[in-house]
């Protein structure tokens, strides 16, 4: 819940971000860096907020922590084993494909 609400200041700006900056710069400001930097006096970068990459990177690591500490592998608890199991097969997916893809060596 928390990482979900750091998360979203991050993925407002982003999407707004859009309109002035344009869909691929605005994507690699916000959804793919660790993060979001803003200008401060004197030239200096400050980060704000996380980006998209530390807010998925925490979240997948959140659920394989409670995957290892908190479930008990019981028949009865198979749907939601399944589920959390698909959640972080789509997160790896998701990061595979940004850092793999030819678009990121496109530019």
């Amino acid at each position: 819940m928390i990482l979900s609400s750091r998360d979203c200041p991050a993925g407002f700006l982003g999407t707004t971000a859009q309109v002035d900056l344009g869909t691929f710069v605005a994507q690699k400001k916000f959804f793919s860096s660790f993060w979001i930097y803003a200008a401060a006096p004197g030239g200096w970068r400050v980060p704000v907020f996380p980006g998209g990459l530390a807010v998925g990177f925490l979240w997948g690591g959140s659920l394989i922590a409670a995957l290892i500490c908190r479930f008990s592998f019981t028949r009865r608890n198979a749907g939601l084993l399944l589920s959390h199991c698909g959640l972080i097969l789509l997160l790896a997916g998701q990061f595979l494909t940004h850092d793999l893809s030819p678009e990121k060596w496109a530019s």
